[in-house]
C-alpha cells in the first residue's frame, strides 16, 4: 500500500475510511449484449480481498479471480438515477458487485482498489463507455455517504465459509435425497459435509459440476478477465432454481 499523499491527518470518520461516489451504475461497456436494463441494479456490495497464502502463480497484482478469500463488508442501495455515494473502510483492498434486488450478483469487478483514510473517490459509473464524462451535478460531492449495511449472519469477522453459509443450506434443502445412504445420493452426488477429515465432501462434489454452482461454461476457475452480466456466481447457477423451490 502506498502512503497516502493527503496534505491534512483526517479526524473522526475520516480517520478511518474514506467516500466512495459513483454517478450512475448503469453505464457500462462490458454490456455488449444489452442484458442488463435501468434500474435492475439495486445494490451494491463491497467486499474485503483476503491474503492468500497458497500460491498460484504468477498474476496481476490487482486481480481477482474465483479462489480470491472474501470477507463480505456490506451493501448500500442504488439511487433511482443509478449515483451511489457510500462511507467504506480505509486501507483496506474493497472489490465491488452490483446486485439485483434479490441480492444476486449480476456483475462482479475483476480488480481491487482502496482509500486512504479521508480520501474521496468518484467515477462515471462501472467501467463506463470510453469518453465518458461526469454531468454537472455538484451533489453527488455534497451529500452525505451512506453506511454499509453489513451481511446478516457474518459478524464474527471472518471471510466467506462453505461449512458456514452453505453446508447448512444443503444440510436443510439437500441431503434427504444426497445423503450417503445405499437408496440415496442421486447421481451419486452426495452433499453432507466430513467434519474433522479435511476439505468439506460436498464441496468437492459440487465443483466436478461447475455449471450448477455458477459457471455457464463449466470452466470453473478459468474465468474471462471480464466480467459480464449474470455470466458467473447466483445467476448462472442450476443450483439456485432448485434451493429456491425448495420447502422452507
Amino acid at each position: 500500500m502506498l502512503p497516502s499523499a493527503l496534505p491534512r491527518k483526517p479526524k473522526g470518520e475520516d480517520a478511518q475510511s474514506g467516500v466512495y461516489m459513483i454517478q450512475d451504475v448503469n453505464l457500462t461497456r462490458n454490456d455488449p449484449d444489452k442484458l442488463l436494463k435501468r434500474g435492475q441494479i439495486k445494490y451494491l456490495r463491497f467486499n474485503e480481498i483476503l491474503p492468500k497464502s497458497i500460491e498460484e502463480g504468477p498474476r496481476p497484482s490487482g486481480a481477482v479471480w474465483n479462489g480470491a478469500p472474501k470477507r463480505l463488508l456490506g451493501t448500500v442501495p442504488v439511487e433511482p438515477d443509478g449515483s451511489v455515494v457510500v462511507r467504506v473502510p480505509a486501507g483496506v483492498p474493497l472489490q465491488i458487485q452490483a446486485l439485483d434486488e434479490n441480492f444476486m450478483a449480476v456483475m462482479t469487478e475483476r480488480s481491487f482498489h482502496y482509500l486512504h483514510p479521508g480520501e474521496r473517490r468518484g467515477c462515471v459509473g462501472c467501467h463506463e463507455p470510453l469518453g465518458t464524462s461526469l454531468k454537472p451535478d455538484a451533489s453527488l460531492f455534497t451529500r452525505k455517504p451512506k453506511t454499509l449495511t453489513p451481511p446478516v449472519g457474518q459478524n464474527d469477522g471472518l471471510g466467506l465459509s462453505f461449512l458456514k453459509m452453505v453446508q447448512p443450506v444443503l444440510d436443510k434443502n439437500c441431503i434427504g435425497c444426497h445423503d450417503v445412504g445405499p437408496d440415496s445420493a442421486k447421481n451419486k452426488v452426495h452433499l453432507v459435509s466430513n467434519p474433522g477429515k479435511g476439505f468439506p465432501a460436498a464441496y468437492g462434489r459440487l465443483r466436478g459440476y461447475a455449471s450448477c454452482i455458477g459457471n455457464k461454461n463449466d470452466t470453473h476457475g478459468l474465468q474471462k478477465n471480464i466480467s459480464r452480466p449474470m455470466d458467473y456466481y447466483a445467476h448462472a447457477s442450476k443450483l439456485i432454481p432448485i434451493l429456491k423451490d425448495a420447502p422452507q
